[in-house]
């Protein structure tokens, strides 16, 4: 969770230094720092999933809710993984996709 705080707090840092304007490279890099987040925020909470044992199973568990919430987030565009795929192919030369 520390390494997604840093990705968020040097994200907006850029974005503050750029007055909100950066092009296709300040893009590329909250879309980059979104998507990180996103999996670093998963990988947690299947974490506490599963140590919680049967107790996360039940739809009573704040813990059950906090893993739906995270895996249907992840699936919108903002956060999904294939912004990995497209800021690579715009970081190795192509252009940064709208959407895939």
């Amino acid at each position: 969770m520390r390494a997604s705080a840093l990705l968020l707090a040097d994200a907006a840092d850029r974005v503050t230094a750029c007055g909100g304007y950066g092009g296709e490279d300040l893009s590329a890099l909250i879309r980059l720092a979104a998507a990180a987040v996103g999996e670093n925020t998963v990988s947690a909470v299947d974490v506490l999933y599963d140590l919680a044992g049967t107790s996360s199973l039940y739809t009573a568990s704040r813990l059950d809710r906090c893993f739906r919430d995270i895996n249907a987030a992840v699936k919108h565009i903002t956060l999904a993984r294939t912004n990995f795929e497209m800021v690579g192919q715009y970081l190795l030369g192509g252009s940064l996709l709208m959407r895939r």
